[in-house]
């Protein structure tokens, strides 16, 4: 990366507020990580101290940063509308391409031969496993030592990396991206208690994913005990998350990592879970709720709102409870005070 100040600025449609259009910039970092040259972000009132401490060449800032903290500042300044985005775009304009799609069946791919596919539009890597009556669009590419069992069907231009696993009973849509380790149509964890034993409930269901859904590595999908479980258009689920027999999981909805989401829960569309969330068995979330981390719901939430704690409830609320708390030993010490009065007293 090479490229003027005057040149980045248009790059993201900003405004220098601060430096020279001729200084030369070549390379992208974090406030804290950035040496001269390189090109920062500074998006949240809560790295300000970064911000002021950072000796990047250049920072994206948005309008408004007050023209007494920006002049504690060291570096250019370039005003954008989001610099989160404009940082994105960056990123994505300098670094290096990824791998060309290249079509291809590697010798070591162990393929059916009433799976479905056009061979010159895919690519297999080494020790995939291909089973009956198997489906894969074109563009598709299929990483090392995959699984896509009997009658499994993958759309166009998706991607598995390395191990992912793909039970027959899953259909995927166009431009997945499942990472390592992804298992989808596991059964799910359904057993009855019968003579005092744990008795396996048949899982006979199927997985359906739309359009557009990443999955990162580790994280499961289980298939329905009986009817689909659901992961809409757009979903993206971070690493290590558990998604139980039949749920439904709306549009554009967020999952970070470590989320454990019980069977036949219903997630609304543009969901956002922070990290460690809990989410009991039949729970219902509407749309636009906020989750924060290591929340645990054990009842229905209401849309457009933000919750936290356990059990979660709307965040003004949970705040209160968490005040209260903190004050325990403080309220106990003064019960015990008082109680050491009555007793001098009586």
């Amino acid at each position: 990366m090479e490229i003027t100040l005057g040149e980045l600025s248009d790059l993201v449609d900003g405004k220098i507020v601060r430096g020279d259009a001729g200084t030369i910039l070549t390379g992208l970092a974090t406030l804290p990580d950035a040496v001269p040259g390189d090109v920062a972000f500074y998006n949240n009132r809560k790295y300000y101290n970064d911000l002021v401490a950072t000796e990047a060449g250049a920072v994206l800032v948005a309008g408004g940063l007050a023209r007494e903290d920006s002049e504690k500042v060291p570096a250019a300044l370039v005003e954008v509308t989001d610099p989160t985005l404009a940082f994105t775009r960056l990123v994505e304009e300098f670094s290096p391409p990824e791998k060309p799609f290249t079509p291809g069946i590697h010798p070591a791919a162990v393929i059916a031969e009433s799976a479905a596919f056009n061979r010159d539009k895919v690519c297999i890597g080494p020790c995939a496993v291909i089973e009956d009556g198997a489906v894969i669009g074109d563009g598709t590419q299929i990483g090392a030592g995959c699984f896509l069992g009997a009658g499994a069907v993958l759309g166009e231009n998706c991607r598995l990396h390395p191990n992912v696993t793909i039970y027959g009973c899953a259909t995927v849509g166009n431009h997945a991206l499942f990472h390592g380790g992804v298992v989808i149509g596991a059964d799910g964890f359904g057993f009855e208690m019968v003579d005092g034993k744990r008795v396996k409930v048949p899982q006979v269901g199927t997985v359906q994913i739309d359009d557009d859904v990443e999955i990162g590595a580790n994280s499961c999908v289980d298939r329905a005990r009986f009817g689909r479980t659901w992961i809409q258009e757009g979903v993206k689920l971070d690493n290590l998350v558990q998604i139980g027999h039949n749920c439904v999981i709306g549009k554009h909805t967020v999952i970070a990592a470590i989320g454990g989401i019980g069977g036949s829960v219903h997630f609304g569309a543009r969901v956002t879970c922070g990290a460690h969330v809990g989410v009991a068995p039949h729970m219902k979330i509407g749309d636009d709720a906020f989750i924060a981390g290591k929340s645990g719901i054990i009842d229905n939430l209401e849309g457009n709102d933000t919750y936290m704690w356990f059990p979660a409830r709307p965040a003004r609320e949970a705040r209160k409870s968490i005040a209260l708390r903190l004050r325990l030993p403080q309220l106990y010490a003064r019960i015990k005070a008082l109680e050491k009065k009555l007793e001098e007293k009586g």
